[in-house]
């Protein structure tokens, strides 16, 4: 997956995937607090690392995140961070996203917590997500709207 993205707040989820009964399995969020980028699996953070100190600046940021088989790895304002992921934790997560009514959720969660709020532009599994063909889409993300740099078409 990539995003590009610019910020009005420090704070909210980016990505998410949540299966059919609604638990969250897999997420990626900015924390205001701590300045932190936190990716979740399952209900536990897999790790964490710092936001650039541009997050708020006005700049555009640009995400890449990889889930493969024994690692994830994300790359933020040029630092790129790589995890071990067990073969198991591998396992549940292509499960999930096989799984028919697993959803994919951009700029916050079913519930509405945690939005994010600013521009947004999205690739997954190398395909533009056109924001504005979502079942639900918040008004707090803007995509159509957003700077010419935070076009990913090249990136």
């Amino acid at each position: 997956m990539e995003l590009a993205f610019r910020p009005v707040e420090d704070t909210g989820v980016l990505f998410a995937v949540v299966d059919p009964h609604r638990n969250v399995s897999f997420s990626l969020s900015l924390y205001q607090h701590t300045k932190d980028l936190v990716l979740h699996l399952k209900d536990q953070v897999f790790g964490s690392s710092s936001a650039p100190p541009s997050l708020c600046s006005g700049e555009s940021q640009f995400l890449q995140l990889q889930v493969r088989a024994g690692q994830v790895m994300t790359e933020l304002g040029g630092d790129k961070v790589t995890r071990k992921l067990e073969e198991q934790d591998f396992r549940y997560l292509r499960a999930v996203w096989k799984q028919p009514g697993t959803m994919v959720y951009l700029g916050g969660l079913p519930e509405g917590s945690s939005s994010f709020h600013g521009c947004l532009q999205a690739k997954v599994q190398g395909v533009d997500v056109d924001l504005d063909l979502a079942q639900v889409k918040s008004g707090d993300i803007r995509s159509y709207s957003c700077p010419s740099a935070l076009d990913i078409q090249g990136k």
